[in-house]
């Protein structure tokens, strides 16, 4: 995407550096069975024949902020919306069972996470599904 100087539409506008979009204009599988998988981007990490030394990382997908200043309006380093009909997941994690570390790495992330003082009741939960066994992640009023 070419570097934008001023940009003052009438209209909305989508400026995007990549763009992945999957629009089907007939039926996608003929009822076989067969799984078919279908994503408007794919990012893959293949086995070429190479290796990765100790000190490497390595991601399927990096997203990074490199915006020096801070916008006006909302800002968020990730926006998943569903503008269409229903759907089964918000998210969906398949690990083959070789995840060996966490769920999830949490750093520096200042004001987002907090101590859990002064919390007076469950509030509410996050449905979630490990294993075909649904649980909720339990959220709590109060004040930190």
């Amino acid at each position: 995407m070419r570097p934008i100087k001023t940009y003052a539409p009438n209209t909305a506008v989508y400026l995007a550096g990549v763009q992945g979009k999957l629009d089907p204009a007939g039926a996608v599988g003929d009822g076989t069975g067969t799984q078919i998988y279908a994503c408007a981007v794919l990012a893959q990490i293949n086995n070429g024949g190479g290796s990765f030394g100790s000190e490497a990382q390595v991601y399927g997908l990096w997203v990074d902020n490199q915006f020096a200043g801070n916008p006006a309006g909302l800002s968020h380093l990730v926006n998943l919306t569903n503008n269409g009909g229903n759907l089964t997941n918000l998210i969906h994690a398949y690990g083959n069972n070789k995840i060996t570390g966490q769920f999830m790495a949490l750093e520096t992330l200042g004001g987002v996470v907090v101590a859990a003082t002064g919390v007076t009741t469950i509030a509410k939960a996050l449905k979630v599904t490990i294993d075909g066994t649904q649980y909720y992640l339990p959220l709590c009023t109060g004040t930190n």
